[in-house]
């Protein structure tokens, strides 16, 4: 079972099949895109866990779920409770809260001694207001259960505070804010795999923030880069990081996705995810880098099937550079795309596509959902991939009136 049926599930849903598994694909949207090619559909919100619960029981009375996980879609508590009721090899319910409210997940890092960014409770603007006094600092402000980068702003003492708190604060289904102190450094993107408890650190990418500035207060990451240009101590002492998460978290088997911020050469915790990550990472980035199957061990793993020669295919085969970029287009209606089909042929060029057509309306570049397509290019140079993606970006043009 997928919880969600999104884009990015499809390529979970493909590789499951090709494994030989039946699929049963759950999601809220009835026209969502990977019930195109699962076995079978659960109509459910994939935040609605009550529903979620009765319609599976119901489901598993005729058709047996033998595992559970998401693609692309931050739903740990959905999977937990589904893995719970059924017996399911996944996360704890607690890992999942734990992993679903930014303040817990911070107040859990920093009670175990693993470096976060400092941090406050919001819960009004008078404390906003009252927290940013250092003209110097900058800092990031953003809902506790916020997806994709919506209502993530970086602010400062100058900035426009009530409206940015009115507007961090309309993404919560909560209402609560957390403020956490802006740090400047490289930023790491991580996944890992942990099997009756050990960690399989598997991936590191150099996140993408050259739109910063451009589309301010948002915070707006543009892809990724691999290999990472962080040095092996560094790599090691991130690796070092992430199992002490994983103890922490108490995460005996499952994925693990990371943000690490790397701050005057320490590695501090952003956040992480009990899930395999979006952006295409896990389903194309890595098995590009690594040669390492990582979407199919994370696929055999929920079904309780990974066996002792699986372990060896961890191992990276290959260190082969992979870049990732999105298009962002003006907000308006859009009048034509650019011809991008003719770049699957190009070499290098490893995935390519538009998630807009012409007539579509488009918003403010103001979280990640904002992306209207995606190019993934490699290279025998890592500089070499990066203008590759680059260049088919800037050839591309989404064109909106």
């Amino acid at each position: 079972m997928i919880v969600s049926a999104g884009n990015e599930a499809i390529f979970g849903i493909k590789r499951a099949k090709d494994l030989g598994y039946k699929v049963v694909g759950l999601d809220g949207n009835p026209a969502a895109p990977g019930f195109a090619f699962v076995d079978e559909k659960i109509i459910a919100s994939t935040y609605d866990i009550e529903d979620i619960i009765e319609k599976v029981r119901d489901f598993n009375k005729k058709n047996h779920i033998d595992g559970v996980l998401s693609i692309a879609a931050d739903v740990p508590k959905s999977v937990a409770a589904v893995a719970e009721e059924l017996g399911l090899l996944s996360i704890t319910k607690l890992t999942a809260k734990i992993c679903s409210e930014k303040f817990l997940m911070k107040e859990t890092f920093c009670a175990a001694g693993i470096k976060v960014p400092d941090f406050k409770k919001v819960s009004s603007l008078k404390d906003l207001k009252e927290f940013i006094k250092n003209d110097y600092l900058s800092y990031v402000l953003k809902p506790v259960d916020s997806r994709g980068a919506r209502g993530v702003f970086k602010i400062s003492s100058k900035s426009n505070l009530l409206e940015l708190f009115n507007k961090s604060l309309s993404y919560s289904k909560v209402k609560r804010l957390i403020l956490e102190e802006y740090l400047d450094g490289p930023q790491i993107s991580t996944e890992s795999i942990i099997i009756n408890q050990k960690v399989h650190n598997i991936a590191y990418s150099d996140r993408n923030y050259e739109f910063l500035n451009k589309y301010a207060p948002n915070i707006i990451e543009n892809g990724g880069d691999m290999p990472s240009n962080i040095s092996k101590q560094i790599k090691s002492n991130i690796s070092d990081l992430i199992k002490k998460i994983v103890n922490v978290l108490g995460i005996k088997n499952g994925t693990l996705k990371g943000d690490i911020v790397i701050h005057k050469d320490i590695p501090y915790v952003i956040e992480v995810a009990p899930r395999l990550s979006g952006g295409f990472f896990c389903t194309h980035q890595i098995p590009l880098h690594t040669g390492i199957d990582f979407l199919g061990a994370a696929i055999k793993q929920s079904m309780n099937d990974l066996e002792i020669s699986d372990y060896d295919n961890f191992i990276p085969k290959s260190q082969r550079p992979v870049c990732s970029r999105f298009w962002f287009p003006k907000e308006g209606i859009v009048n034509s795309i650019g011809d991008f089909e003719k770049f699957r042929k190009y070499k290098n060029v490893e995935y390519i596509d538009i998630f807009v057509k012409v007539g579509d309306k488009i918003g403010p570049v103001n979280s990640h959902p904002s992306r209207a397509g995606v190019v993934i290019t490699s290279g025998d140079t890592k500089k070499e991939s990066i203008e590759l993606a680059e260049k088919i970006i800037r050839e591309v043009e989404i064109k909106i009136y």
